[in-house]
């Protein structure tokens, strides 16, 4: 259905202004961007044929990447000290600290996922992707062995990202929903509106009739539900500007449509280009709109990541080399 909505405002005969428009605004380049997105969104898979060389630099890919990362407590603290902090641009640390302590109750991760299909799916890194495919290639016991003590080892990592990502996305749909509750009577107004002009052509005997209740409790339900996801989408959004993900739609084409050398080579930097979308395009768009505060939060919550990442190291080699 997403996809038949993108293709209608995008593709269709009727979008042929709307693509001419962003062509004359942005250029060539972002429409091919965007015919792109559609057809990732349509088949993530359409690039998984590989050569042979490419299959094999693939899998060295896949050994690779849990021999610097697997079994390393220094890289679970690093994520703990610095994964936190760009939240700044959405929450400040008091909300985000309360957040954490409603993360300690049993249930609320549960309830989390169960909210977002997104933080329900979402995985740090394509990394870890990786590394489960290694496994489920394994030929023989040794592999298999070997490819098991791999995801363990990558255990670390994915529970650190899972604990400083979702007080995050909580304080994020927390404050969009208050925000939202307070200013979300128009849904209400709409929908008792509808609901009434209904009961005028209705029979009272009939089933579709409603009491003044029944409307005003339809009226009520439609704004939570509208509240609700809005709320969710929301915070989905915030984990996406400021997190790594798995996700090929959330990375950017550097990243991705090249060859697995080039893969090899930028592996272990999804999680900078996600500092460099920040500071490269999202300062300078916050700037033009005039989000100061959000401005503010990207600059402070990176500082703040290196002051946490150098006192962490400092800390942990005395000023040696690593």
């Amino acid at each position: 259905g997403y996809v038949r909505e993108l293709n209608q405002v995008y593709k269709s005969r009727d979008a042929a202004y709307t693509r001419q428009f962003i062509e004359s605004r942005y250029g060539k380049g972002m429409v091919r961007y965007i015919d792109d997105y559609i057809n990732e969104v349509a088949n993530p898979n359409a690039n998984r044929q590989r050569s042979a060389a490419d299959e094999l630099m693939h899998t060295l890919r896949g050994k690779t990447a849990p021999a610097y990362l697997a079994w390393k407590a220094s890289s679970v603290m690093k994520q703990a000290a610095t994964s936190p902090w760009p939240y700044m641009q959405f929450v400040n640390p008091v909300t985000y600290l309360n957040a954490c302590m409603k993360c300690l109750k049993p249930g609320t991760y549960d309830a989390i996922r169960e909210k977002s299909v997104f933080m329900n799916n979402r995985r740090f890194d394509p990394l870890a992707d990786l590394v489960d495919e290694m496994e489920e290639k394994s030929q023989n016991g040794f592999e298999k062995f070997m490819a098991k003590q791999s995801k363990i080892g990558m255990a670390g990592l994915e529970w650190i990202d899972w604990v400083a990502v979702a007080p995050g996305w909580l304080a994020c749909y927390e404050k969009k929903y208050a925000e939202l509750e307070n200013n979300n009577q128009a849904v209400y107004e709409a929908v008792k509106k509808q609901l009434e002009e209904e009961n005028a052509f209705a029979d009272v005997a009939s089933t579709s009739w409603k009491t003044k209740e029944q409307i005003e409790a339809t009226a009520h339900q439609a704004m939570m539900d509208d509240t609700e996801k809005r709320a969710v989408d929301y915070a989905d959004d915030c984990v996406r500007l400021c997190q790594p993900s798995n996700r090929n739609v959330d990375i950017s084409p550097l990243f991705k449509n090249n060859s697995e050398a080039w893969k090899a080579y930028l592996q272990f930097q999804t999680s900078l280009n996600v500092i460099w979308q920040n500071i490269r395009y999202d300062i300078p768009y916050a700037v033009r709109q005039k989000q100061f505060k959000q401005t503010a939060g990207i600059i402070l919550g990176y500082a703040f990541a290196g002051i946490a990442m150098n006192s962490l190291m400092e800390g942990l080699t005395a000023g040696d080399d690593d």
